[in-house]
């Protein structure tokens, strides 16, 4: 393995646990598959989305040393890190998972809540992927909803269409197309579908230039916005201005019909 031939420690980052497959132990495979080959790593865990505990933002960061001598040092190090920044955390969320945990009736409870939300979330996204599919008649492969897996999923759409999905469709999502699938459900699926659809084609339609996808004045790549069922934009002239959103002088491009 590459870790063992370059010596590297990994980390990994487990703040979905529970919420890929539905199961903790197959989500921890890969940590324990590391572990039993002798590995050192690094596992950040959060209990904040599979226990629901947002506003306490409990979680915890387990180090796997293959020595006692090294892991004291670790740890003293973590302690001089955790010092300055927050000394000793409320106790409230570790509390309630250490509860929940170490009870065995509990725990058997919160790990089948977990797989029944693990599975309505998966139904939701096979929901999506299907109302797309059937919508959309461009024969563009929407394969990658299905190939993704957990709470959220990339919709494929940029900065330009998420925001029409915001002012037209009055859908929230961030500007690199993430959507939480955890926050929709089966109902509006036909809707979110036909706010996809329309963002990505007719945007898509709207967009020339000579490559790049910058949007921005014409910006980096020459890209400029045309009107919806208008001619293209063309280049009129250039001239030097200070951008704001990437806070230095560049020469901008402005478009005219």
């Amino acid at each position: 393995m590459i870790h063992r031939v370059e010596n590297i420690i990994s980390i990994h980052n487990n703040h979905f646990w529970g919420f890929a497959s539905g199961s903790l132990d197959a989500d921890a495979a890969s940590v324990r598959l590391f572990v039993a080959r002798g590995m050192e790593l690094l596992v950040a865990q959060s209990y904040s989305k599979n226990l629901g505990l947002y506003a306490e933002r409990i979680g915890a960061i387990n180090v796997v040393l293959t020595s006692s001598d090294t892991a004291a040092r670790v740890k003293s190090q973590l302690k001089r890190l955790a010092r300055p920044m927050y000394s000793n955390p409320p106790i409230h969320g570790a509390k309630i998972v250490a509860n929940i945990v170490g009870d065995p009736t509990l725990f058997g409870e919160w790990k089948a809540e977990m797989e029944m939300m693990a599975g309505r979330i998966k139904n939701v996204r096979q929901k999506l992927y299907d109302s797309l599919c059937a919508k959309d008649k461009s024969g563009k492969d929407w394969s990658f909803i299905l190939k993704q897996i957990g709470m959220f999923s990339f919709t494929g759409l940029n900065t330009t269409q998420t925001e029409s999905m915001t002012k037209k469709w009055h859908v929230f999502m961030t500007k690199d197309g993430r959507i939480s699938l955890a926050g929709l459900n089966l109902a509006k699926c036909e809707y979110l579908s036909d706010a996809i659809i329309d963002s990505y084609h007719n945007l898509n339609r709207a967009i020339c230039g000579l490559g790049g996808t910058d949007t921005w004045l014409g910006g980096q790549g020459d890209v400029g916005l045309c009107g919806q069922g208008g001619p293209p934009l063309k280049k009129k002239k250039k001239h030097r201005g200070f951008s704001r959103r990437r806070q230095h002088w560049e020469t901008v491009v402005s478009w005219n019909r």
